[in-house]
């Protein structure tokens, strides 16, 4: 189907943007942690 480079690059950029979720979560500190709607962080 997809050549590995593409999937490569779209793992990358899911795990980037995991990355950036984690640390958005990291500084709003305890209260990101009873985040209870998280699809505000689209």
């Amino acid at each position: 189907m997809a050549d590995p480079e593409c999937a490569l690059w779209r793992r990358d950029a899911m795990y980037s943007k995991a990355l950036a979720f984690a640390g958005f979560i990291a500084r709003k500190g305890p209260a990101g942690i009873g985040l209870k709607a998280p699809s505000t962080a689209t």
